[in-house]
């Protein structure tokens, strides 16, 4: 009391009728009790707890338990609903089974009920509110609508200080989507009594969350606590890479694609208000990969001109700045890799170098079953008069350390077997002329073919318009400058015929 009323009218007055309330009531002196006997069950179905009285968190896991429904909605004693709220939410379950939990945006009144200034507006995707979970809580608890089983599986709330709802959202995203409507269907009543508030006096609230935060940090974000609790308190030296580390593990947990987590906007402004101010460095780095225009140029911008001794001085932003973007390349390349070898049931090392042109792998054919080892390194020229496709047969074996130049066409047949640290090129630097250095002269070259069941020894050197015949062999060490017949033995610089295979 004296908001109870309003709260049982929004209740009563809901569009979706097909529901009952469970009251916990712990015990009140102010006419809670009689008022709530004056709405239940005669306005609204439903019954009153009375003769439990329990702290908070052991009050809703006995709500939980005691609704005899799967769908469960929240619901402060000082709060109001508006008309369509739980029809929304119950159609939204019922159209998004894979959703555990939907809350909407909410409405700030005073005591008298008068609308306060806007809040910021919750998260509305799941991975939006996920990304959000690692500063803050995303989801208004008096506005939730939950599916019972979810949060029985989830282990229903726990008896934790002040924030047990954050505990347990926390809890079900690790296998469940939480969603809240962009809708503002619930007014939430800001006033000296209410809970939050008293806990926010009292300066427990942020404590509090930094501590559950922490606590589920290695199931929902792959991180240890003592390092998320070190960036929450902006006490790391260089958040870059937890930050980095948090993000990877939400490409895997949460089923997205390797990198995108670092693109997302909600996670790039949850994670920039854990970077302590010194720390320069971690803050371009977000800002390399911030998709709004003009955000790099700004946090750049700011650290040359921030010339103080813990930010340090231009000389030590411009190089991370630069690593970063190395990073990227790579990461893009690590994210082809990946796809390339999922695509095929061929065995291709993650360490596989893919540089060159950008388009990237639409240059490769590959057969089935081949085996690629770590540190192979395949270049596609983009210069004038290059033609590069690679084609790589099945079964075929690649060594180590091997380098592939694609300037024309290179052709591995079946069943081949590359030793490590061997080099095919189909390119040669033009020389003509004198007055231009040879590196700026471009390439001229010829296509290689090593035909099927050939045979190459550690670093031999394969040169533009060879052709290996099928079944021969050459041997390590060897540069192999002209054409080799089928089923011979060759070896030697530049190699020579040796004898014919039995």
């Amino acid at each position: 009391m004296p908001f109870l009323p309003d709260t049982l009218a929004s209740i009563a007055g809901q569009t979706y009728q097909n529901q009952q309330i469970i009251v916990w009531e712990n015990g009140s002196t102010d006419g809670t009790l009689q008022e709530l006997q004056n709405w239940i069950p005669s306005k609204i179905p439903g019954r009153i707890v009375v003769d439990r009285a329990m702290p908070l968190a052991q009050s809703l896991a006995a709500l939980v338990e005691e609704a005899d429904t799967e769908l469960c909605a929240r619901i402060d004693a000082d709060d109001i609903a508006a008309p369509d709220r739980i029809a929304q939410q119950v159609a939204f379950l019922d159209s998004n089974p894979e959703t555990a939990v939907v809350g909407s945006q909410m409405r700030e009144i005073d005591a008298d009920g008068k609308t306060l200034q806007d809040r910021r507006p919750y998260p509305s995707t799941h991975d939006d509110i996920v990304n959000t979970m690692v500063v803050e809580n995303p989801v208004g608890h008096p506005a939730v609508l939950f599916r019972k089983s979810a949060v029985i599986e989830a282990g229903n709330y726990r008896s934790v200080p002040i924030a047990e709802d954050f505990d347990l959202w926390m809890r079900i995203a690790v296998k469940h989507k939480i969603v809240n409507l962009d809708e503002k269907l619930t007014s939430y009543r800001v006033h000296a009594k209410s809970a939050t508030r008293i806990q926010q006096g009292e300066n427990r609230l942020q404590s509090a969350v930094n501590l559950l935060i922490a606590e589920r940090a290695p199931e929902l974000f792959g991180v240890s606590t003592k390092k998320l609790l070190q960036l929450r308190e902006r006490r790391m030296p260089y958040a870059m890479t937890t930050i980095n580390a948090i993000a990877s593990h939400l490409d895997r947990s949460q089923g997205r694609e390797h990198g995108q987590t670092m693109r997302q906007v909600s996670f790039l402004d949850a994670v920039r208000c854990l970077i302590a101010p010194w720390d320069r460095p971690s803050g371009i780095l977000i800002a390399r990969s911030d998709p709004r225009p003009g955000a790099y140029a700004r946090e750049l911008r700011a650290a040359i001109y921030d010339c103080s001794p813990k930010v340090g001085l231009l000389k030590h932003v411009l190089p991370i700045a630069r690593r970063f973007k190395e990073y990227q390349e790579k990461s893009k390349m690590r994210r082809w890799t990946e796809q390339f070898s999922s695509s095929l049931p061929a065995q291709i090392d993650k360490s596989l170098i893919v540089t060159g042109r950008e388009d990237f792998p639409d240059f490769i054919k590959s057969g089935q079953y081949g085996w690629i080892e770590r540190d192979v390194m395949i270049w596609s020229s983009a210069d004038d008069g290059a033609d590069p496709q690679l084609t790589i047969g099945k079964r075929t074996f690649i060594g180590q350390h091997t380098v592939i130049g694609v300037f024309q066409p290179v052709s591995i047949g079946s069943y081949s077997m590359i030793g490590a640290y061997c080099y095919l090129i189909s390119a040669n630097h033009r020389y003509e002329r004198r007055d231009i250095p040879m590196g700026e002269q471009g390439f001229s070259g010829a296509p290689i073919v090593l035909e099927e069941d050939v045979w190459l020894g550690t670093h031999v050197v394969v040169l533009p318009g060879v052709t290996i015949g099928k079944g021969a062999i050459v041997a390590a060490g060897s540069i192999v400058n002209k054409s080799i017949p089928p089923y011979e033995i060759w070896g030697g610089t530049p190699a020579k015929f040796i004898r014919e295979r039995p």
